[in-house]
Formats: structure tokens, C-alpha cells, sequence
């Protein structure tokens, strides 16, 4: 296999690769004398790195060549390997533009956007431990309430214990529970004090001066088939969503030629609803949808709007979940009501929805999941995964929409 002279050639070396797996993978795997193929995982299960797909991949470098690297080792069928490579080469297609230049310019935004986070961190730390102590507390207060109350429901403890035995660890579990329940009250308060801490960090580091036109139009919408109640309720909803964006988002991030946001009932319509973009501009709301929901939402506004956002976006998903597998939605959030064809590359996100795969990277959720945790959850946010926070409260910035990538 002619690999050597390709190895500055990302194209002409998937093209090669993928002829090679015109063989059966164990041909790949472990070589085969007749085909003079070199074995590429030695007898103690280690990589050879002699292999000339290797070598080749290496000399190539790149997201590319080391997700067809992943694809060979880990693949167990021709077929499997074969899927895989194709996805690889649209993948690498769809993102070639703006990959190294998203990798030159990330370093600058998370130097300039970090300390917002390291200071939503600091500030809410006191709250933080509080929360820290009460999620180890939990359980032990569980198992607690748990012990006493099997004693009292065990098959004939009535006859086995005296009654004032029985009557003393009943009010004993009682207790306890109502100890339990009471750290559950406590955790919540915490960590709604700690994300108000985090509200008020990102309020100074964040709020602009002048903010974006950014205006709801129910009027025109197709709201008129909700019940007045439900209707005021949404419309509320929609409007606190689009103020706190346009309070968080520079003004040059909202284009005043799509700042008018209109809202939909899609009640009765199959799907979950969502965002309707292009010249739409819509939310496709459902009955029940909470504020978070709305903010959600907007983030696809938000993506779609600014194309240096989209494809900063597009290369952080690839740069994070390239060469693994895809996997179904609906097996990650069990019941969640995800169809059966929805798949995401869930990494480590903070949401296994974050790396859902849309064709031809269309669209991402890394905006709008992002903006939801930035409003629903900013300290969980900035600690499980500060790469994305800080990629997202850049993009609030404005540090990503100048320019495409």
C-alpha cells in the first residue's frame, strides 16, 4: 500500500485508507504474509507503530488522521470500519475551513473570558461547599430513614418487636426522613444562592450598556389557539428569555434585520417544537415550556445568526468528539421522548444532548445548550466542562461573530 508519498495529502490518504479496507479488517488488524500487509496490533494487544497507516497518519497529523487511527483500531467489521471512514471524510470535509484557525484564536478568547469564570467560581465557593456537604450528607440521611423503616415493614415485626419498640423506631424514621427532607430543602437553597452569586458575576462581566433591539412579536404569531392563561404565561416566558439575551449578547451579535423573534403554538403538531429560523424567525412553542426552554431556543437563533458563532461551534464539537461512535439519544435519556434516529457523540458535555450530530453540521446544540446552562445552572456550567463555558460566554462577547472562521 502506497501511503508514504500522500502523508501531506489528507484527501489522497483516507482515499488510500479506505481502499485498504477493501480488504477483511484482520488483514489490517493482523496482517497477512500473501497481501504483504504488516500486522497493526501486535501478539500483547499494542499498537504497532511501524504500521504504514499509522506512520502515514502521523505524518499527516490532524483531527483527520487521528480519527481514522481510532476507526482502525477499534472497528470490528469491514462494514463497521468502512461506515466509519465515510463519516470521517465528511466530517473532515465539512470542517476543513476554520479548523486551524479556530485552534489559533481559542487560546486568546479563554485567556480573556476565563477569569469571568474563575471569578463566578470564587464568588459562589462558600455556597458551593455548602452544596458539596450536603450532596455527601444525603446518603447517609437516606440510608438512615431507610434502615429504620425496613425494620418497621419487615413481614411480622408487629409480633416480633413490642409495641414500644415499634412505636420508638416508628417516630425514629419519621425523624429522619424529615431530617432528609429537610438537607434536599437546604441543597436547593444552596444551590439557587450560588447561582445567584453567579448571576451577579456574570450581570458585571457581561451586562452591555446598550443593549440589542431584540423584540418579541406574539401578535403575529400563531398563538391565538392557547387558552388566554397559557397565552400570557409563554408570552411571558419568551419575553424573559429574550431579555436576558439581550442583556448577556453584545449588540453586534444580534442582527437587527432578524431581532424580531415572532411566537408559535406548535400544540397538536407532532415533534417537540423548537426553533424555526430562516426567514421564520420563530418559536415553535409548546404548552408548559419553562423560561430555560426558550433560552434554549435562542441559542439556535443565536447560532444562526452569526456564522463565525456556527462554525466556532462546529469545530469545538469536532474538535471534542471526531472518531467516536454515534449513539442513539433515545438509549443516553431514556423516556425523554428523543426519536429513534436522533444520535449524539456525548464526550464528557455536561448534557449528553451537547454533542448531538446533525448532517453536514447544519446545526450544533452547543450553543443552545450552552446558553441554557449559562442561565439555569452557571456554577455546574462553569465547574463540569469550563472549556464550553468559556467558549460560550466568548461568544456572548461578541468574540467569535466578527468574522466567519
Amino acid at each position: 500500500m502506497e501511503l508514504e508519498g500522500h502523508a501531506n495529502d489528507p484527501d489522497k490518504l483516507l482515499e488510500r485508507v479506505s481502499t485498504f479496507l477493501t480488504l477483511d479488517l484482520p488483514y489490517i488488524m493482523h496482517g497477512e504474509p500473501g497481501y504483504n500487509v504488516p500486522a497493526m496490533v501486535n501478539e500483547d494487544g499494542t499498537v504497532n507503530a511501524e504500521h504504514p497507516v499509522l506512520q502515514a497518519m502521523a505524518q499527516a497529523g490532524g483531527v483527520k488522521g487521528e480519527a481514522i487511527i481510532n476507526i482502525l483500531q477499534v472497528s470490528q467489521s469491514r462494514e463497521d470500519a468502512w461506515r466509519l471512514v465515510q463519516t470521517a471524510d465528511m466530517e473532515y470535509k465539512a470542517g476543513t475551513v476554520g479548523m486551524s484557525d479556530y485552534y489559533a484564536k481559542a487560546p486568546s478568547v479563554r485567556e480573556e473570558v476565563s477569569p469571568i469564570r474563575s471569578e463566578v467560581m470564587s464568588q459562589a465557593e462558600a455556597a458551593n461547599q455548602r452544596v458539596r456537604d450536603l450532596e455527601a450528607s444525603l446518603p447517609e440521611l437516606e440510608a438512615a430513614y431507610f434502615g429504620m423503616s425496613r425494620v418497621i415493614n419487615a413481614p411480622g415485626a408487629h409480633l416480633t418487636m413490642s409495641q414500644e419498640d415499634w412505636f420508638r423506631t416508628a417516630e425514629g424514621a419519621d425523624e429522619a426522613l424529615e431530617v432528609y427532607h429537610q438537607a434536599q430543602r437546604e441543597l436547593v437553597d444552596a444551590q439557587r444562592e450560588a447561582n445567584d452569586i453567579a448571576h451577579r458575576v456574570l450581570d458585571e462581566a457581561l451586562l452591555v450598556k446598550e443593549q440589542a433591539p431584540l423584540r418579541l412579536d406574539a401578535d403575529n404569531g400563531t398563538v391565538f389557539n392557547w387558552k388566554q392563561s397559557e397565552r400570557e404565561v409563554q408570552t411571558e416566558r419568551a419575553e424573559r428569555a429574550m431579555r436576558w439575551l439581550a442583556t448577556m449578547a453584545d449588540p453586534s451579535t444580534i442582527d437587527p434585520l432578524f431581532a424580531t423573534v415572532r411566537l408559535h403554538n406548535t400544540d397538536g403538531y407532532d415533534g417537540r417544537g423548537g426553533w424555526s429560523g430562516g426567514s421564520t424567525n420563530a418559536f415553535s412553542a409548546r404548552s408548559g415550556w419553562e423560561t430555560k426552554t426558550y433560552v434554549h431556543e435562542l441559542g439556535h437563533y443565536f447560532e444562526e445568526r452569526n456564522p463565525g458563532v456556527h462554525e466556532a461551534a462546529v469545530a469545538f464539537l469536532r474538535d471534542r468528539t471526531t472518531g467516536q461512535p454515534d449513539r442513539k439519544i433515545e438509549s443516553l435519556l431514556v423516556g425523554m421522548g428523543y426519536d429513534l434516529d436522533e444520535t449524539s457523540r456525548p464526550d464528557a458535555f455536561v448534557h449528553p444532548y451537547v454533542g448531538k450530530v446533525y448532517e453536514d453540521y447544519r446545526a450544533t446544540e452547543v450553543v443552545s445548550m450552552g446558553l441554557e446552562m449559562l442561565y439555569r445552572d452557571p456554577v455546574g456550567f462553569a465547574r463540569d466542562d469550563p472549556e464550553h463555558f468559556d467558549l460560550v460566554v466568548g461568544m456572548l462577547k461578541g468574540l467569535w461573530n466578527q468574522q466567519p472562521l
